[in-house]
């Protein structure tokens, strides 16, 4: 879109107001018309597969931008191998004091608090090493010097009636797979997270949830703001920090979890605050935030089926730490649907990374036809095996 703008000399800031009035108000009224039902035809195959894509998207952009560093004239040498340094320190600190959850068969002492605090504390250890062993360059994150209104200088308010009306109508057009993509992004991230194997009790809120995101999306576009939608690597990584565990066997799914809005409103209270500290923010060197966007993504992976099925390819015992209804399933079976699930995940990387990537929505709604059609090669009951979150529900379409 910035780029169309630019090649036509055309406001971008305004066609993307525009585009997400339209795409708001699609939205609102896809919530009004209950739309979110249809999600009653997705299963476990599309949000594995849709939660492994943006998984990956954060472990690999975070390693490219960590790499890239040492390809950087601008960037020492030295300096790029201690980032790289950095980045993989955050990742093994966080995923060790994560794993530190017994000595023989006995819990550690405070390992509930290590494993909830894994991230912070490699953040705090590997920003210490920085300040106080390093003294080349170490590159941070960029923020404002100063409180202005915004970094452009504009006013709050977009300016929306800069453009001419034909421009204001075709941009219905790409709000229409703005629209899509969040309508897709929201509704499988909540599915992920409600039919997931945690033994939930409240009940889910599908038209509600979409109702507020069409409200958010129509009134954030009057200020250029970002439009917003459930995180997937956010919201599965928060439902792990709620999720009680058995210390004693923990590959096994949590035995409860803590259903509170006060989480939430902690974290994005602590965001907000965290704008009277920038000045401590930018201290923290960038390769750190990197690391633990790579542990976030693998993180997110770990326990998702498609995942750990691809790698029982390779490590045939590692099926026993996954879905407990894929080693019920032959082999053959078992390979051929994730050999299916992985020819998905590359379609739409292709598509995403490619000149067509605004159809990127419509191909990750196609994964339900292509899991539809899949059931005729597959035995009705190896598929409730492999696509089914243990709810008891049947899979057949």
């Amino acid at each position: 879109m910035y780029a169309t703008c630019k090649d036509f000399d055309v406001s971008f800031i305004a066609v993307y107001a525009w585009t997400g009035i339209w795409a708001g108000v699609i939205l609102i009224i896809l919530a009004v018309t209950n739309a979110s039902n249809l999600m009653r035809f997705f299963s476990r195959f599309t949000d594995d597969i849709f939660a492994a894509l943006v998984s990956l998207i954060f472990v690999i952009e975070a390693v490219r931008k960590v790499g890239s560093g040492l390809f950087d004239d601008k960037l020492g040498l030295l300096d790029a191998w201690f980032a790289v340094l950095l980045a993989a320190g955050t990742c093994v600190i966080a995923f060790g004091l994560r794993a530190a959850v017994r000595i023989g068969k006995k819990p550690l002492p405070g390992t509930p608090l290590l494993m909830e605090f894994a991230p912070t504390l490699a953040i705090v250890a590997m920003t210490a090493v920085a300040i106080t062993l390093w003294r080349g360059q170490v590159e941070g994150p960029a923020v404002p010097a100063a409180y202005d209104v915004t970094s452009t200088g504009r006013p709050w308010l977009v300016d929306i009636m800069v453009l001419p009306l034909w421009i204001k109508l075709v941009c219905v057009l790409p709000a229409t797979f703005a629209a899509t993509l969040l309508f897709l992004d929201q509704n499988i991230t909540s599915r992920i997270i409600n039919e997931s194997d945690a033994p939930l009790r409240k009940g889910h809120g599908y038209h509600l949830d979409l109702l507020l995101i069409g409200i958010f999306t129509l009134s954030f576009s009057f200020f250029g703001l970002p439009w917003i939608v459930a995180a997937t690597v956010h919201s599965v990584n928060h439902l792990k920090s709620l999720s009680i565990n058995d210390l004693a066997n923990p590959d096994m799914p949590a035995v409860a979890v803590v259903e509170t809005r006060i989480s939430a409103l902690v974290i994005h209270l602590t965001i907000a605050a965290s704008l009277l500290a920038l000045q401590f923010v930018a201290v923290i060197p960038m390769a750190v935030l990197l690391g633990l966007f790579v542990y976030m993504g693998f993180m997110s992976l770990w326990g998702n089926a498609f995942f750990v099925r691809s790698l029982s390819l390779i490590v045939p015992s590692m099926i026993n730490h996954g879905h407990h209804g894929d080693g019920q399933v032959p082999r053959n079976a078992r390979n051929r649907f994730t050999f299916l699930q992985a020819s998905c995940l590359v379609v739409l990387w292709g598509v995403k990374s490619s000149a067509i990537g605004i159809f990127f929505p419509f191909f990750i709604a196609l994964c339900v036809p292509v899991r539809i059609f899949s059931s005729r090669y597959f035995h009705p009951e190896h598929l409730n095996h492999m696509d089914d979150y243990d709810h008891g529900q049947s899979n057949d379409f």
